[in-house]
This record gives structure tokens, C-alpha cells and sequence, in this order.
């Protein structure tokens, strides 16, 4: 069966000398895997390129029940970026929200919610005139929301501490081993919330950063060995 529809691009692999596996987190299949043949080599006029990580493309796929394998039939960008390609604090945010993608992302059913989450971020990230440092940490937080463990919201005065191993916010951390302490607690909040981070400054981010892959971490099942936001933060630095 052929099947119309767009997808993301979450990872490419060279098959062989001309051809690639690609995994896309589609609109109307979820997350596929794809054989693409005769887009690398001399005379493919660097075809591959428009499989590289975070692009948005449109594609018109065989769907075969029970195979790991589908094949792509056709593909084009749906939208080219500006600037992510081009400015490198952008393109190493969408390295590492990829990476986490890749991690998080294990099932194929249709979540078009999801998708629709995943491609107005990146095209709000392409579209920024001023790089908002803090990008990468509110789509964690609100990608939460699409993987199933969202913060409960239950944050105010009194409950001011948050439990990383019951996604809660507690009113105080005794015999608590993973709470964050009143800080940032108040900034994981505000990213929930989607509020702008007030006072907040590299070292700072980094660790916040921390914390919230340490709640991936345990709330999503081999979530480990993340590497690119060691590179992310010499970036931001």
C-alpha cells in the first residue's frame, strides 16, 4: 500500500555504497524505518542531504504489515530551514534534541499530536532572530507531556521541591534522595509552565539540564549514555 504523508528525520545510516536506512517519526505511520536506494554516490547530486537529522520532508512510503523494513518510494523538503543549518548554537540544540528523540521514541503508533509538537518546535527554533538559550530545556519539559510522565503541576508555596523519582513537588525533602532543592524546583516549574527562566545563567542551565535527564533517566526505560549536550554546553559557553 503507498501511503502520502510527512515525516521528521531522527537518524540516517549509509547501507551501502549508494543507498541508506533512514528512521523518520511519521504523521500518519508513527516511527518507520526506511531503505532509500541511490541517493548516495556520484550520481545521486548529494540526494542524502536531504535526509540529515531534524528535517522536515514529505514522502510517499510503501506500508507492508509486519516488517521492520519499509521502503521509500519518493521525498522532498516540506520546509528548508533558515537558519538551523547555518548557526551553530541552533544546529547543535537540534543534534541534541535528536539524540533524545532517538532515545525516547520506541513505538510505531500514530501520535499525531506528537508530531505536530516536534515540527512547530523546530520551525519556532529555526525562526528565532535571537537564539533563546533556554530552548532546548522547555521542549524537554514539555515533551514530557507526549511520553507520558509530565510533572504533576501541583506546585506553589508550600509544595516548593521537587521529586524527581515521583514527577511530583513535594513541601519538604526529608528522606527524599532525588528532590531538587527551591531554586530549581521554581525553574523546573517555569518550564512547565512555558514561563521565561528569570536569573538564570550557564552553569545554572547546565545543571537544570542535568536534572531533567536524570528524570528521563527514570522515567523512561534505557534512557542512558547521553553524549551531545557535553558538546551543547561548550557551545553555550
Amino acid at each position: 500500500m503507498l501511503v502520502k504523508t510527512e515525516g521528521i528525520v531522527l537518524r540516517t545510516i549509509k547501507y551501502s555504497e549508494t543507498s541508506i536506512i533512514t528512521k523518520i517519526f511519521t504523521r500518519e505511520l508513527g516511527l518507520q524505518s526506511y531503505l532509500v536506494k541511490g541517493v548516495r554516490g556520484e550520481k545521486s547530486k548529494n540526494k542524502a542531504v536531504v535526509f540529515l537529522p531534524g528535517n522536515i520532508l514529505e514522502i510517499d512510503v510503501y506500508k507492508r504489515n509486519n516488517k521492520e523494513l519499509q521502503f521509500l518510494k519518493e521525498f522532498r523538503f516540506k520546509t528548508i530551514y533558515n537558519s538551523v543549518t547555518f548557526n551553530i548554537i541552533k544546529s547543535s540544540m537540534m543534534i541534541f534534541i535528536m539524540e533524545i528523540l532517538n532515545k525516547a521514541l520506541k513505538e510505531e503508533e500514530t501520535n499525531e499530536q506528537l508530531y505536530e509538537f516536534l515540527e512547530k518546535s523546530f520551525l519556532h527554533l529555526d525562526a528565532y532572530k535571537e537564539i533563546n538559550l533556554n530552548f532546548h530545556l522547555h521542549f524537554l519539559m514539555q515533551l514530557t507531556a507526549y511520553l507520558g510522565f509530565i510533572p504533576s503541576e501541583n506546585y506553589n508555596e508550600e509544595y516548593g521541591y521537587f521529586d524527581l523519582s515521583e514527577g511530583v513537588f513535594l513541601n519538604n525533602t526529608v528522606g527524599r534522595l532525588n528532590c531538587l532543592d527551591a531554586a530549581y524546583s521554581k525553574w523546573l516549574n517555569d518550564l512547565l509552565q512555558n514561563n521565561h527562566l528569570e536569573g538564570i545563567n550557564n552553569a545554572t542551565r547546565e545543571t537544570l539540564l542535568n536534572y531533567i535527564l536524570q528524570y528521563y533517566s527514570l522515567h523512561l526505560p534505557n534512557f542512558t549514555d547521553i553524549k551531545s549536550h557535553k558538546i551543547l554546553h561548550e557551545v553555550l559557553h
